[in-house]
């Protein structure tokens, strides 16, 4: 499935993805090999969240993320995100035993940047079932890491993730009604109406958006 970035995403993204390359730039822990790194990262994740209708972790993280992405009820996420699709899910090897029992549950989904403003979301596998498959070095990619053949990752549709994990993304997730509200007649006779149920399909909340110093805000 592919999913497309709107420009507001990819001012936010290049924003975060600026930030995080110079708070970690000489950091130990954080070893990027590739000047775009985070900024690649980070389309993934946005890519992930704006289909399925979550919300990205924009929080800054010095001591990383452990892992995970996005956390549903029981469900962790990690979404990895390459340009280069042919070598495969790429997973790096893990020497700390308590660490690896500790992600094997944890989702993996591969995502496909193919450009700024388009990722595609290819599939994903359980983090234990992708630490079966041979490990090597690949050049470019850092450490020892696990190759995951394309062909092995299984589908992103809500049947599969339930039949692996017993919890489906759409079980966490409804669809709410939003009205946007400004400063003038239209918007605030759409609230009053609104408010007396005369708004079909019925309005859950209501969103007033500003506008300060160049940056958009929500409140």
């Amino acid at each position: 499935m592919t999913v497309y970035i709107p420009p507001d995403w990819q001012d936010t993204i290049n924003c975060h993805a600026a930030r995080r390359h110079n708070k970690h730039r000489f950091d130990d822990n954080h070893r990027v090999l590739v000047g775009d790194y985070w900024k690649k990262g980070l389309t993934g994740e946005v890519a992930f969240a704006l289909h399925y209708g979550l919300a990205p972790d924009l929080e800054d993280r010095p001591a990383g993320d452990g892992g995970v992405d996005f956390q549903i009820g029981d469900m962790a996420i990690d979404v990895k995100t390459t340009n280069n699709i042919d070598i495969g899910l790429l997973v790096p090897v893990i020497m700390n035993s308590r660490e690896e029992v500790r992600r094997q549950d944890t989702y993996l989904v591969l995502a496909h940047y193919r450009s700024a403003d388009t990722v595609t979301l290819v599939g994903w596998i359980r983090d234990a079932d992708a630490r079966t498959f041979r490990s090597d070095v690949v050049i470019g990619r850092g450490p020892l890491n696990h190759i995951v053949p394309l062909s092995r990752l299984s589908p992103l549709d809500f049947a599969s993730c339930a039949d692996a994990g017993g919890q489906a993304l759409d079980c966490c997730m409804k669809e709410y009604n939003f009205i946007a509200l400004g400063a003038g007649v239209q918007s605030t006779v759409m609230a009053l109406m609104a408010a007396k149920g005369e708004l079909l399909p019925k309005v859950d909340a209501a969103i007033f958006a500003r506008y300060r110093s160049g940056t958009r805000r929500s409140l």
